[in-house]
């Protein structure tokens, strides 16, 4: 998945509102592209789409993680654009700067 660094941590930020360290940010990612959503009992749900390209094969993946380690990974990557590869929800996800393989961050799924 390739995302606009700004665009995806402006997403992230308005999930973090509703997410806590133990309420995780779930990905929805199909062949269409990339849903993020995030959802407490007492503060209600958020649903956005992701504007970004999904390529690859993939049918459908759910996929969740921590909110601050997801802002953490996306805030390190150097440049404007990041690319985030997912393989499956029980493996780590990797975060790098898109073109370049000089900087990796290891993202680890929450189980949910």
């Amino acid at each position: 998945m390739e995302f606009d660094k700004d665009r995806l941590l402006e997403a992230v930020g308005r999930a973090a509102v509703v997410a806590d360290e133990h309420v995780p940010v779930r990905l929805q990612i199909t062949g269409d592209g990339v849903e993020m959503s995030v959802s407490r009992s007492d503060l209600g749900e958020e649903v956005e789409p992701l504007d970004g390209a999904v390529s690859g094969e993939l049918d459908e993946l759910k996929i969740a993680f921590n909110v601050r380690y997801l802002q953490d990974g996306i805030n390190a990557v150097p440049g404007p654009r990041i690319r985030m590869e997912v393989k499956d929800s029980n493996r780590p996800s990797i975060i790098r700067a898109d073109g370049s393989d000089s900087f990796r961050y290891l993202l680890m799924p929450v189980r949910v």
